[in-house]
């Protein structure tokens, strides 16, 4: 363990919780939802009927019914599962997904996009009953994909597509312009502003750094253009880019390998601020630490400001490897796979994003013991804020908002 892990465990070990939480969480009865793979990814239908996992390793989807309660139950024989090959399962065969690590459902909810290795594949989702069928060929850009609140366009990071309402087909849109950025990144994330008018675009890159990028967004052709000033950087990189602030509780003069890699990338409800997950490590470690960078936003002209060093929480867990906010715009719920453990977090402090609750596998102090956490990834909220599920190795978890 590195000096800078030797900190995060201290950390961990003695953590102290805010106050009253603007949300508790209480893990349903009973085994885990049984799902197909490893889930990694899990989506919730905008009419909160349906619950979607896909897995990381096989591309498997598995499709639940949910209840005003949030009990699940897997759709029957072939409309509960899609798999690569026939299985005893019986599930719907479709060699078109290969790995799933991110899923969203459109606004409509007339269609569900998965994206993962590259590829984005389209199903027309069958709105009473939430089985889900292929429409055409997967696409070749499809990592991570967005949904504009219109529905008329789809973003695979900085790829755009034109979305056909009537069907979820999608054709390519116009080409994202960016004048600083990184030309060959590894990963991409986008998040649209609630106004539509503006987008943010993380970017991990080959050395190792983390961008986010303001853009201007064209609601009438769907086309992203970066504004001028519109460059955070977490490590100087490129001349002309601004700094994201993202120190955590180390100073990059004394890890000067630091790495930085982005998880994930919201805008809250009231378009206020911008929220960055962000994995930090140490070149060659084997393990990172999770935070979050909290950015102002300027609703008028979309740039971002990054937060007082005081709002900048970092060492909140290990690598991050699920992320969601609700709808309150306040609770946000962050899954690490290291440790492991689930977190609720308190985004309304005026002081510093703090830890509301947490669950853990084995005792800790604070914490509540939840002995089938494993592998924790993907999470969702549903659109009421009153359910959240967990993709957890292969069963999913399911929580209920008290």
């Amino acid at each position: 363990m590195t000096a800078r892990l030797a900190i995060v465990a201290v950390v961990v070990g003695s953590l102290t919780l805010a106050g009253p939480a603007a949300a508790r969480l209480v893990p349903s009865k009973g085994k885990p939802y049984g799902v197909l793979g490893q889930a990694g990814t899990v989506a919730v239908s905008p009419d909160g009927k349906n619950v979607y996992v896909a897995a990381v390793d096989t591309g498997a989807v598995t499709i639940f019914s949910r209840a005003r309660n949030g009990k699940l139950r897997r759709l029957r024989g072939a409309n509960g599962c899609i798999t690569r090959r026939r299985s005893r399962s019986r599930c719907r065969v479709d060699r078109s997904v290969a790995s799933a690590f991110d899923m969203v459902v459109s606004p409509d909810g007339r269609n569900v996009y998965a994206g993962g290795d590259s590829k984005l594949v389209t199903f027309a989702r069958n709105t009473r009953v939430g089985s889900l069928r292929r429409v055409g060929p997967a696409l070749a850009e499809g990592d991570s994909p967005t949904v504009s609140a219109d529905g008329k366009y789809v973003y695979a990071g900085s790829t755009t597509y034109v979305r056909n309402p009537a069907t979820g087909a999608l054709r390519s849109g116009p080409a994202t312009t960016l004048s600083l950025a990184f030309p060959s990144p590894v990963d991409e994330k986008l998040a649209l502003s609630p106004d539509r008018r503006f987008g943010y675009l993380m970017q991990t890159t080959q050395t190792a750094n983390t961008a986010v990028l303001s853009l201007s967004r064209d609601p009438a052709t769907g086309a992203l253009t970066q504004l001028e000033g519109g460059c955070l950087l977490a490590k100087p990189e490129l001349p002309g880019c601004g700094s994201t602030g993202w120190t955590g509780t180390s100073q990059p003069a004394d890890f000067p390998n630091l790495t930085y890699q982005g998880a994930d990338i919201v805008v809250t409800p009231n378009g206020s601020t911008v929220v960055a997950v962000i994995n930090e490590g140490e070149e060659g470690a084997e393990r990172s630490v999770a935070g979050l960078g909290i950015l102002s936003r300027d609703p008028a002209a979309g740039l971002l400001t990054p937060s007082p060093p005081r709002l900048q929480s970092g060492d909140l867990t290990d690598n991050a490897n699920g992320f969601a906010l609700a709808p309150d715009g306040r609770t946000a719920i962050l899954a690490s796979d290291m440790l492991p453990d689930i977190r609720v977090l308190d985004l309304g402090s005026p002081e510093q994003v703090r830890t509301s609750q947490c669950f853990v596998p084995d005792r800790l102090r604070g914490c509540t013991q939840l002995r089938r956490l494993d592998f924790p990834a993907g999470v969702a909220v549903s659109p009421n804020g009153r359910s959240v599920y967990v993709a957890n190795a292969s069963d999913l978890l399911a929580f209920a908002k008290r």
